[in-house]
């Protein structure tokens, strides 16, 4: 419905998804799903046991995908899919939808993260483009304690605003 429209509209390359309900969750509902957003089969998704999943769609091949458990909540999880670009690094997406309240708890999500990546980037240094989207439902995640421990992300020090400075 209005969500796969939205999606088409954008015409992403790759989409980081939270809440990835459709149909009946099964392999074909989701290749369907996909093949609607970026025209393609690729598709990576945590779980199907999850009551609202992760995922990531793209127009590239999906080389590989899992996630790391969230330790706030047991609904969803972080999840995670190598996306072979072209060129010779990779992307290596994470899909999150983090706990609303209290927001220490998106903090803790987003150390998770940059915990898993700091492992990463000492076993294959350079092989990846490191990206995280989703709902952060806050901005707890996105500071100095969170996303930016260790540098690992960019965090800037304010928040995007519009044509109406909102």
């Amino acid at each position: 419905g209005h969500g796969i429209r939205i999606f088409q509209a954008l015409k992403p390359d790759i989409a980081l998804v939270q809440e990835m309900n459709y149909k009946n969750n099964s392999a074909n509902d989701y290749k369907e799903f996909a093949q609607e957003i970026v025209g393609t089969n690729y598709y990576a998704v945590d779980s199907a046991d999850y009551d609202i999943p992760n995922g990531v769609v793209s127009k590239y091949p999906i080389k590989s995908s899992g996630y790391w458990d969230d330790p706030n909540i047991d609904n969803r999880a972080l999840m995670w899919a190598v996306v072979d670009i072209p060129g010779e690094k990779d992307i290596f997406a994470i899909s999150v939808h983090l706990h609303t309240d209290p927001a220490s708890d998106q903090v803790k999500a987003a150390q998770v993260i940059v915990d898993e990546i700091g492992k990463l980037e000492s076993s294959n240094s350079g092989r990846y483009y490191y990206v995280v989207g989703g709902d952060f439902n806050g901005t707890s995640a996105v500071s100095l304690n969170g996303f930016g421990k260790n540098n690992t992300f960019y965090i800037s020090d304010s928040d995007p605003v519009d044509e109406k400075d909102n």
